[in-house]
């Protein structure tokens, strides 16, 4: 990652029609102090902008009404600490190539990177075991940021468009060891297929605190008449698959996963994503068509 070596631009773009202000704050690598402080600037259609430049490895949070630390939903980076999760300044990783298409039908080795091999590097090592199975591709379980300290699995997921930290050996290069895990599998004729979970997020009911999404607008979820949270997902909040800043979320996610040479996605509780019509699943769609990836949907 090269430390407080460069600096980035960092682009805020996030949707919070109901706040009266916005503000970025953020702390340099081993900086102590006060943080610098952003407010952002309202634009069109509840979104607030603006931009700062930062070290590499820098934590960032936005604030909405002087509530609490969020974490930014388009962060590309994201650092569990003691003062909870945060955003971390990175660059963009560079596009990887997706593996050879198959000709026959797949044969799927569903596993989890830390049980399987303890991080994205420790799996390449029992790959050869995958392709002696006769498997055809590799299925990770979600590589979302996630709080580890209590899930395991990996189906909380806090942004969509990060790689968890937790199965790195640096966890600043989580992205780029993810990368050549892939890559590790395509050497082996393997295709790599991610699980991803885009019907809710991590941060729980109304009984939890709000780390990004439903502490900056509580109608990106989907609500029962009386106001309640609706949890389809049984994870205390089904985002709303019709409303336009999730379905960008979504396709952004699978658009940097997709960059790190991904060759195709298995969609957790799919059919939640089909509560708008099936407008979300149709972009995806004709994505995953432009992209030239795989879907696979659980029901």
């Amino acid at each position: 990652m090269g430390g407080a070596s460069s600096s980035h631009t960092v682009h805020l773009r996030v949707h919070a029609p109901s706040a009266g202000d916005v503000v970025v704050e953020w702390q340099e690598p081993a900086q102590g102090g006060s943080p610098s402080t952003l407010p952002l600037q309202a634009a069109a259609g509840g979104f607030w902008t603006g931009a700062f430049i930062a070290s590499e490895g820098a934590h960032y949070w936005l604030r909405a009404d002087g509530g609490p630390a969020l974490v930014d939903p388009s962060c590309r980076d994201l650092a569990m600490t003691p003062d909870g999760p945060r955003s971390v300044v990175r660059a963009a990783w560079p596009v990887h190539p997706q593996g050879a298409p198959h000709t026959e039908g797949a044969v799927v080795y569903e596993l989890h990177v830390k049980g399987f091999g303890g991080s994205y590097l420790g799996c390449i090592e029992h790959l050869d075991h995958v392709v002696a199975s006769g498997a055809t591709v590799v299925e990770l379980m979600p590589v979302h940021p996630f709080d580890d300290t209590d899930n395991y699995w990996g189906y909380m997921p806090i942004v969509w468009g990060a790689v968890h930290r937790g199965y790195a050996v640096d966890a600043e290069r989580a992205a780029e060891e993810l990368a050549t895990l892939v890559s590790a599998a395509h050497d082996r004729g393997l295709d790599v297929w991610i699980d991803v979970v885009f019907n809710h997020t991590g941060e729980g009911g109304g009984e939890f605190p709000a780390l990004t999404l439903r502490g900056l607008d509580p109608a990106l979820h989907r609500r029962h008449p009386n106001g309640r949270l609706v949890t389809d997902s049984g994870c205390g909040n089904d985002v709303d698959p019709s409303h336009p800043y999730v379905r960008e979320l979504v396709l952004e996610g699978l658009d940097r996963y997709a960059d790190l040479g991904v060759d195709g996605f298995r969609f957790d509780l799919a059919s939640l994503l089909t509560r708008d019509g099936g407008g979300l699943v149709e972009l995806i769609t004709a994505w995953a068509e432009q992209r030239g990836v795989e879907l696979v949907a659980e029901a």
